[in-house]
């Protein structure tokens, strides 16, 4: 946790990057004799403009939860639409700086003291115990769409070791990052942070990328959004499509009418039909590692998934969203590798109605 004092009133706020659907904390308190409090107001802006202004009543001290706040910042994201497989570098809508005006009030409404702080937020959550940061292994099938999504710590420049070539690319800034990848050519590549610490030029591994090569079959290709705010994507192996059909109203009665000779049908035949067909696809990883499994295992949870339907004729990928089946995940930690199976729900195909 930061803080500043300010007129004997401690604020207190989280470090950066905070994720949105954690508590965010922000709290003030007098830490001086005859400093009396009576409200904490909190400004909150994004990086879009859209704003937020709560006012908390307190006694003494208060400690404000704003992750509802910040999760209202992220409205009207596209999910993934903005994402360009060609492009080198981009800044993800997932992640964003909010700058927060905490301003304590006293009893005659008189701001006290005021604080400004910039929180650098991502669309996501950690569970606990849960380290963010870290590097990252991802894998990239050839021929299908992919970006790598990292987080820089601090500003630097972005730099791509593919096999025994080194590419220096743009300078980057603090936040989440993406990059669009397709020319991967050795099997293994690693994406760095360049920066200088001091008088010493440091290199930070961010992302491993494992490329491999596939084979024309019967596979399905799913993107997601994880509990960090990137987007994963894997290749999984198709099994057999559980086609499910309901009725909501089905009934088929003779009014009697006559049978027509010309037309081959009887007449004054009432019906009525109200079905719904939705199709579950099983899907495996067979034999990832362990890190992989818990990679796939968000999957499982994440409120975006999309399946990729190939390319349209501006040869653009095109993607549907799915959902991902309810149940239950078995994880045998004394096995370095093991299958990883779902169900995928696909959208439900629009039936005729009488």
């Amino acid at each position: 946790m930061a803080s500043q004092t300010i007129n004997n009133i401690r604020f207190v706020y989280p470090d950066s990057p905070c994720f949105v659907f954690n508590p965010v904390p922000v709290r003030a308190l007098p830490v001086g004799q005859g400093v009396s409090l009576d409200r904490l107001r909190l400004e909150m802006t994004g990086n879009g403009g859209d704003s937020f202004e709560v006012t908390y009543s307190m006694r003494y001290t208060a400690t404000v939860d704003i992750s509802e706040y910040l999760q209202g910042l992220y409205t009207g994201m596209l999910m993934g639409a903005d994402i360009d497989y060609t492009s080198q570098l981009g800044y993800s809508e997932m992640g964003q700086s909010v700058t927060i005006v905490a301003k304590a009030l006293n009893a005659a409404g008189t701001v006290a003291a005021q604080c400004t702080f910039t929180l650098y937020t991502i669309w996501g959550s950690l569970k606990a115990g849960e380290k963010f940061g870290q590097q990252r292994k991802v894998t990239y099938f050839r021929g299908y769409p992919f970006s790598v999504g990292f987080y820089a710590p601090h500003s630097g420049q972005i730099i791509i070791e593919d096999g025994g070539s080194s590419q220096g690319l743009e300078t980057v800034q603090k936040g989440l990052l993406f990059m669009g990848i397709s020319d991967i050519t050795s099997d293994n590549a690693t994406v760095l942070l360049s920066y200088d610490e001091g008088d010493i030029s440091a290199m930070l591994p961010l992302v491993n990328i494992n490329a491999v090569d596939v084979c024309d079959g019967e596979d399905v290709y799913l993107r997601w959004i994880d509990r960090h705010g990137f987007w994963n994507y894997y290749l999984f192996k198709e099994g057999n499509v559980t086609r499910n059909v309901a009725s909501d109203g089905l009934w088929h009665r003779n009014d009697l009418g006559l049978w027509e000779p010309i037309y081959h049908w009887q007449q004054s035949t009432g019906r009525r039909q109200n079905l719904t067909r939705n199709d579950v696809l099983p899907v495996c990883a067979p034999l990832v590692d362990q890190e992989t499994f818990d990679m796939l295992q968000d999957v499982t949870t994440s409120p975006c998934v999309d399946m990729y339907l190939g390319k349209d004729e501006n040869d653009e990928p095109k993607w549907t969203a799915v959902t991902i089946e309810a149940g239950q995940y078995t994880k045998d930690v004394k096995k370095p590798e093991q299958d990883f199976v779902m169900n995928i729900v696909l959208p439900e195909i629009p039936i005729q109605q009488l």
